[in-house]
């Protein structure tokens, strides 16, 4: 296939040749298949894939969008763990509600004007 686009009149398929044989190895290796066991025995093919990687990888992105920054790096961690693996070990030390809880002026009641 590489030589037919170096044998064309465009430049645009010799440029898209060059490019073909520069990454040739890599997309030679994107059509490998692995031969794998599902839950009920069953033996499959299947191609390997980075989507596993890049979904874990979005998970802290995502939690943190959703709650709009963290302050607490053992709190994410964790959370991070428990969305992802059923037994995810508890390293973090929890801290005191005084570590937590913000010191200053509480807040008063909330008055719903009505007209």
């Amino acid at each position: 296939m590489i030589s037919q686009y170096r044998e064309s009149d465009y430049r645009i398929y010799h440029e898209f040749a060059d490019l073909l044989e520069k990454h040739f190895d890599r997309i030679v290796l994107s059509f490998h298949v692995v031969r794998k066991q599902g839950r009920d025995a069953q033996i499959f093919y299947q191609r390997l894939s980075n989507g596993p990687a890049e979904g874990f990888n979005r998970k802290p992105k995502d939690m943190k969008r959703l709650a709009r920054g963290f302050n607490n790096f053992e709190y994410v961690r964790n959370r991070i763990l428990w969305s992802e693996r059923k037994e995810a070990a508890i390293l973090a030390v929890p801290k005191a509600e005084e570590q937590v809880r913000r010191k200053g002026k509480k807040r008063g009641p909330y008055k719903k004007h009505i007209k």
